[in-house]
């Protein structure tokens, strides 16, 4: 089921193109992190300003290293998501990051709340736990998904194992529930109900 939406102005909201989602398996939770602050600060921002959007307020610890932060930067550029304007070592200005406006190709929008970002920047989630959720909402219809585990194995180039496990994190962290659905044949089907 593809949700298609119009992008919300609220600012409680980021509306990141269906688009990504075409090339999902190799975007990191990072990038995903890094794109949706870029998405929600669409006037752009420099290198310091990323910093800080990425220091959890309570501890003043980064959800990435510098290095990482540079990386996935880099690795948006190259993907044709973001605008990078290099720094002028003469004037000591810093690197600016911009998103790139781009169109849903009719693919819609896909929204993710900042409460779900900053969890991921404070560590209550990690990167990946947010890559999950946010194809989790792209499969939600009312507060409701219902994807396999397969599916969401096949989408984020994660194993199954390894998706059980970031599930059963999201869910201990409050940012969904699970439940069990059986139909009439007794086949059992997994209920997601997202929270945040």
């Amino acid at each position: 089921m593809l949700k298609v939406l119009r992008e919300n102005t609220n600012n409680k909201r980021v509306g990141l193109s269906n688009q990504i989602f075409n090339d999902y398996r190799n975007f990191s939770g990072y990038e995903v992190i890094l794109y949706s602050i870029l998405k929600r600060h669409a006037e752009g921002l420099n290198s310091s300003q990323i910093e800080e959007k990425i220091t959890c307020k309570a501890t003043g610890k980064h959800c990435m290293s510098k290095n990482t932060r540079n990386k996935h930067l880099n690795a948006l550029k190259r993907k044709g998501y973001i605008e990078i304007i290099k720094q002028n070592r003469r004037t000591g200005s810093e690197y600016f990051y911009k998103f790139k406006k781009t169109g849903t190709f009719g693919l819609g929008f896909t929204i993710l709340t900042n409460g779900s970002i900053n969890g991921s920047v404070d560590g209550r989630i990690s990167p990946t736990e947010l890559k999950i959720y946010l194809l989790l909402n792209k499969f939600c219809n009312d507060g409701i998904a219902f994807p396999s585990l397969n599916t969401l194995s096949k989408e984020t180039g994660i194993c199954r194992q390894a998706i059980s496990i970031h599930i059963k994190a999201l869910t201990k962290a409050d940012y969904l529930k699970r439940y069990y659905s059986y139909n009439e044949k007794g086949s059992k089907s997994r209920i997601y109900e997202l929270l945040v």
